[in-house]
This record gives C-alpha cells, structure tokens and sequence, in this order.
C-alpha cells in the first residue's frame, strides 16, 4: 500500500501488522479538494463528490471533473448512491431543506425535492428515506418518498431525538436505522420502531451482502455488526479510535479506519463472522471512507483531498 501523508502518495509499501492479510491497495489517483461527501459507481469508474457550491463527477482513474451538477446552495452534501433501475447510477445530495437526486445517465439529469428539516437521506427502492427534524422541534422524523418525490408514508413524533451528529442507513425494502443521542433504532414503513443498540451517536452502515448492520461511535475502539432484528452478530475491539466506517460491497466485509498512536489503520473486518481480513497501517486516518458496490475501488476522505485505490485481492 502506498502510504497517504497529508494529501502527498509516498511510494513506500506497507505490510499489515497484525496477520497475513487477504487484500492490498494500491493508489489510483488523487482529487485535491475540501469535499462534503464521496460516494462510487458500482465499478468504481466514477465518484459523485459534494464541493462549496456544486456537486461533480470525477473520475477515479485520474480524478478528472466532468458533469458537474449546481444546486441552490453552497453546501452540497453527496450521502448516498446506488444503481436504480430504469435510471442507471444515482446520487443522493442533500442541501438546506431539500433532497436533490442527480442522475447522470438519465433524464433529467438532476431533480430537487422540498424535505423540511432534511438531516440525511439515502435511496430506498425507486425512491429515498429521509430523516428530518422539523424547524422547532427535536422530534425525528423518517419519511419514505418515491421516484417522483411524493410521500409514500412516515413515521413521526417517534419519541427520539435527532441532529447534525445523527447517521442513518436503510436497506432496499425501507427498513431504516437512525442512530440519536440515546442510541439506534430501526424504523419501518408501518412506523413501528425498534430499539437495537445504546451506542450513542453512531456512525451506521447497511451491508446488503452479508445482511448486517455494521454501527460504531466515532472515537471508540469497538465495531459491531447486528441481524436485521437486532440482534448481536459480532463485536469487534480494534486497536485505535474510529474515525470511519462503510461496508464493502460485493465483499460483504466491513472497512474501518482507526488513530493510532503512529499514525492510522485501515481495517477489514468479514461482516459474516467478525474475522480480521485486513490490517493495513496508513500514516493518517481518514475522515469518511466509501467502496464500490464491487468492493474494488475505495475512496479515502482526508481533509483536504480524497484518494482513490483498487482493492486487490492477495493469493
């Protein structure tokens, strides 16, 4: 793995420390730029990244601009992208108050939704999830929408808090996990809500192929994965605090980045059983980490830049 210092690639090869590991990166390219959000393709090919102002594709080959999509702010947030059906790659951008959906491939290209309140969003379906804390109020609301931005249904005045510091994922069928000061919940399309876990302020991650919930506090040292009904599949004590989490894709592993006392760690943890994959030392950790649905190509977020690297397979 070539090593990341601030927003320079040093040619030096790192070697996980902790046991032989079954995957290596090897850098891409670098895109310099303060982003607010990364989200990949399904091959890995291109990225959708939020910037002061607008929102871009880049390619992670050589991390060159192409469309670039304006929305009527100057804190475009990229927080979700999948493949939808009948409309190709599609990106999930949030701006004060709306939920914008871009659609590179398909026509029209972007469209912007009113989401009063609007925390984060990701797609559900042919449409998206949102969670929102209307104006006054501190009362979560999750409310599903379809392709044309009508309300399907809600779930409000749900008896938990949310704010800037809560995440959220969901899965194709609408389940949804909000993660509040008083810990993660899963809310469905009926409105009946689950309590799962106490971790507070959790940072969240639905992995469709290994069917878990992948969750961890930001500066804490512990990940877990849950069922779809909450229950524990595995806890895992890293050796760092955590200052990201995504899944994998097709991999069906978690991938942690962790502080440590040297500089970072990337971490690959397998979602089904909790083992170690990967222990992959890096000079910085990063800020938000994103993978191709494929599970080849990753996007590294450092302040300043985000990297991209092919996730290799070792024999």
């Amino acid at each position: 793995m070539r090593m990341i210092i601030g927003s320079a690639i040093a040619a030096t090869a790192l070697v996980g420390c902790a046991s032989p590991d079954s995957v290596a990166l090897e850098h891409r390219s670098e895109l310099s730029a303060q982003t607010r959000g990364v989200q990949l393709n399904d091959d890995g090919r291109m990225s959708n990244v939020g910037m002061f102002g607008t929102t871009c594709q880049v390619t992670t080959e050589f991390a060159m601009m192409q469309d670039d999509f304006d929305y009527e702010s100057e804190t475009d947030t990229v927080v979700d992208a999948h493949v939808v059906p009948g409309q190709g790659f599609t990106a999930v951008v949030i701006t004060p108050g709306k939920v914008n959906v871009t659609t590179p491939n398909a026509w029209p290209l972007s469209v912007t939704f009113e989401a009063t309140g609007v925390l984060d969003a990701a797609i559900a379906g042919e449409g998206f999830v949102a969670i929102q804390a209307p104006l006054q109020a501190s009362d979560c609301n999750v409310v599903w929408y379809d392709a044309t931005g009508q309300i399907v249904s809600s779930a409000t005045t749900l008896g938990i808090e949310c704010d800037e510091q809560s995440d959220m994922a969901t899965d194709q069928a609408g389940n949804t996990w909000v993660s509040t000061d008083s810990g993660v919940f899963r809310v469905q399309p009926d409105g009946s809500v689950l309590a799962v876990d106490d971790t507070a302020n959790a940072r969240l991650a639905w992995d469709a192929d290994a069917d878990a919930l992948y969750l961890a506090a930001l500066g804490s040292s512990s990940v877990r994965a849950l069922e779809l009904d909450g229950a524990l599949r595995w806890e895992v004590a890293l050796g760092g605090e955590i200052t990201a989490l995504a899944h994998m894709g097709s991999e069906a592993n978690a991938a942690v980045s962790i502080s440590t006392s040297s500089g970072g760690e990337l971490v690959v943890i397998d979602g089904l059983t909790g083992e170690i994959e990967a222990d992959l030392p890096t000079p910085s950790s990063a800020d938000a980490l994103d993978v191709s649905g494929n599970g080849r190509v990753l996007a590294v977020t450092l302040p300043n830049s985000v990297h991209y690297f092919d996730i290799l397979a070792l024999q």
